[in-house]
């Protein structure tokens, strides 16, 4: 399977997905305004000190210095947010009607993809905390496992309590799939 963060996902003729997901947008939001009140900051500053800054920058040796900086300072707010972009794009979780895959982006250059099979699957909870969770139904969902790693939590997910059901859905039919198969493997040794 190929999915549009270019990652291929390796998986069975007969796996499909079935439940893509991101975090809730606003999450983004949240952290852009951080990055934004972050790049203001300097030209605020200038709106404030506007007496000592024209000084500052119609010095023949200050100004270009202090525009360098600010521009240096920029782009270093501006790559901070890209970075905190490609995290939101690139954390991503795959459900497909074999398995839980979840790709967690660390970082500029770092990757951890973690596999869990349905079969494995215990339990899955969803929460939703606070007022703004509420209001824009987005949340956590907690998948309890058998596995190496005993719990994936999705973390600000959008409509957590339907996705967290349609795990269950897809973990029910598999667990159904696979006990059908067993009692005709069964039945064909008999």
């Amino acid at each position: 399977m190929h999915f549009p963060f270019l990652i291929k996902i390796h998986g069975g003729e007969m796996e499909k997905p079935a439940i893509f997901m991101r975090k809730h947008p606003l999450i983004l939001f949240g952290q852009s305004l951080l990055y934004l009140a972050l790049l203001t900051g300097p030209y605020i500053a200038y709106l404030v000190l506007r007496d000592v800054a024209v000084e500052w920058l119609n010095h023949p040796t200050l100004g270009p210095a202090v525009l360098l900086l600010v521009t240096l300072y920029d782009l270093f707010v501006l790559l901070l947010f890209y970075a905190a972009y490609m995290d939101w794009y690139l954390d991503i979780w795959v459900v497909t009607n074999e398995r839980i895959v979840d790709v967690n982006q660390h970082g500029v250059f770092g990757r951890e993809i973690a596999e869990l099979q349905l079969s494995k699957v215990q339990d899955v909870a969803s929460e939703q905390k606070g007022v703004f969770a509420t209001i824009f139904h987005y949340g956590l969902i907690r998948v309890q496992s058998a596995g190496e790693k005993a719990q994936f939590e999705f973390a600000g997910i959008p409509y957590p309590h339907d996705i967290a059901r349609k795990i269950l859905e897809l973990v029910q039919a598999d667990q159904k799939w696979h006990r059908e198969a067993l009692a005709q493997e069964i039945k064909g040794t008999q």
